[in-house]
């Protein structure tokens, strides 16, 4: 028998286990968990030898960690002795730079990263900040014609693709006659699969192929020859403890071979008698399979809850999303820069807020200025939400019309408006708090006070604007008002399109801006050419 860290090899051992485990060649392979150790007749000394060597952490230099804090250096440091591993850690406890940050100390070249459409650009930027300056980032995003070339462009670095484009379809063709003359494969998953070089693949989200005949499973698993692969997930199994079978299968297919295989091993089974006929049903784990997987699950991943490592965390979690602007919006504003002319010192207050309001609406959806033109930030909020169906989401902003044109769009009527009644105020409210609506659509000066809405867990800003004050008291609808919801996380999310004036405004805000002071700002960004540092 052989030795390594956190691996068992012994030739041939593993016939003497139950179903659920596989082989490697000739050598079988499975994480040092004590139940396991013990059936393949491994003495008790070399089981506390092994176990004591699981417990090792790798020793990384200090340059490497800078920035993270104190339990995501540990983290990081078990996590990187592992090739396949998962981190499991609660929402808002930074699983996105630990696992960047494990990918960059294991030293992988180019690294594949799927997430949920909606946060692309968000895990774009966090590659710059925690993985490696220097490496290229991709998102692979647009038209079909656009993604492929992007991926077959793909050298070294980073690749973020979502679960949506990766996923295998199959596409029926026909012949003259209406019969079927072939099946072809679509879905950008065939030309991932050209890229025999991945060494890293992170899975974001990974909880999304409980399902494991979904085709967005179906094209993960066959990515099973990347060598090194960590899944995040706040919730592994969010339904039913059996739906962590996915997230094993794609971290070690070789051990978790077969569904029901896993399935028989592990839990217990009961039929249903229906009408027309039986049904199988999973119940819970067999007696002592609960500890088992416990012990493989502490083995190959961390499991951290944001109340124990982060007691001092606000309740709010901010957020900011920057979209890339469409030709369109650049073409619309450019033509609006140049046509803005300022006379000497003299300032037409006026004017010049007649010009913001019109960035403004372009940067929203240059529709409502009658202009053709597609909207990211429609795009990305229909996205979000698909992403996150259970989330209870406030939309924030303060064109009246741009709500209405998004709430076409996302086919929702819930609006508090200027022009929306006390009664029907009070009714959206309670039909919120109750749960029997998950999305309201609101004007920040409609919406800043007398309503309270604690049932949120998101709040979208599409846009802001001064004063602050009347978004702070936008966000307060957030305020928790009973115990339960004390402690509640809540997710504020500034979407902004990149490279624009509204990234100018977010940061004069955060300085307590007046619209005066924004009026003097937009001067000086037109005569700089549009770029100035606030």
């Amino acid at each position: 028998m052989k030795i390594t860290q956190l691996r068992v090899t012994n030739e041939c051992a593993f016939a003497r286990l139950g179903p659920g485990t596989g082989k490697v060649d000739k050598q079988e392979v499975y994480p040092c968990t004590p139940e396991l150790l013990i059936k393949l007749g491994i003495k008790e000394s070399t089981i506390l030898k092994l176990q004591k060597m699981q417990q090792q952490s790798m020793e990384i230099d200090d340059s490497l960690l800078e920035g993270l804090r104190d339990y995501q250096k540990e983290d990081v440091k078990y996590l990187a002795l592992r090739k396949s591993a998962g981190c499991f850690n609660e929402q808002r406890t930074g699983k996105t730079p630990t696992a960047l940050t494990v990918m960059k100390v294991k030293g992988v070249k180019k690294l594949l990263i799927v997430a949920p459409a909606s946060t692309l650009y968000n895990w774009s930027e966090e590659c710059k900040r925690w993985f490696d300056k220097d490496a290229p980032v991709y998102v692979v995003d647009g038209q079909a014609h656009k993604r492929k070339s992007i991926i077959s462009n793909w050298k070294t670095g980073v690749l973020i693709i979502s679960y949506e484009c990766l996923r295998l379809n199959t596409r029926v063709k026909r012949d003259e006659y209406g019969d079927i003359s072939e099946l072809e494969e679509t879905g950008d998953i065939k030309y991932i699969k050209l890229h025999k070089d991945i060494d890293g693949c992170i899975l974001d989200e990974a909880h999304r192929i409980k399902n494991h005949k979904s085709r967005q499973a179906e094209a993960l698993f066959s990515l099973s020859d990347i060598p090194i692969r960590l899944a995040l997930s706040g919730t592994p199994a969010p339904g039913k403890q059996h739906e962590i079978y996915s997230i094993l299968h794609w971290l070690y297919p070789t051990i978790f071979t077969g569904y029901w295989r896993f399935i028989d091993y592990y839990f217990d089974q009961f039929e249903e008698y229906g009408r027309d006929r039986t049904y199988k049903v999973i119940g819970t784990f067999k007696r002592g399979k609960n500890v088992e997987m416990q012990q493989f699950l502490s083995a190959i991943s961390t499991r951290r809850m944001r109340a124990s490592v982060m007691p001092w965390l606000p309740d709010k979690d901010r957020q900011v999303v920057k979209l890339p602007q469409t030709k369109e919006q650049v073409k619309y504003i450019k033509e609006l820069n140049e046509n803005f002319e300022i006379e000497g010192t003299e300032v037409d207050a006026i004017n010049i807020l007649a010009k913001i309001m019109k960035v403004r609406q372009i940067l929203l959806a240059p529709k409502l200025l009658d202009l053709k033109g597609t909207s990211p930030k429609i795009t990305w909020i229909k996205q979000y939400i698909a992403d996150y169906p259970e989330k209870n989401i406030l939309i924030f902003s303060n064109f009246t019309e741009w709500l209405k044109l998004l709430g076409k769009e996302l086919n929702c009527k819930n609006f508090i408006i200027g022009e929306t009644s006390k009664k029907d105020r009070e009714l959206l409210k309670k039909q919120f708090q109750d749960g029997k609506i998950k999305l309201l659509l609101i004007n920040i000066k409609a919406g800043k006070e007398g309503i309270t809405l604690d049932n949120a867990d998101t709040a979208i800003f599409t846009d802001k604007y001064p004063p602050v004050g009347d978004v702070q008291q936008a966000e307060d609808r957030f305020v928790a008002t009973t115990k339960d919801k004390l402690h509640t996380g809540h997710t504020i999310i500034d979407l902004v399109m990149d490279h624009s004036y509204e990234m100018n405004i977010l940061k004069m805000l955060e300085s307590n801006a007046s619209e005066v002071d924004l009026i003097n700002n937009y001067v000086a960004y037109i005569r700089n050419g549009g770029e100035v540092d606030v």
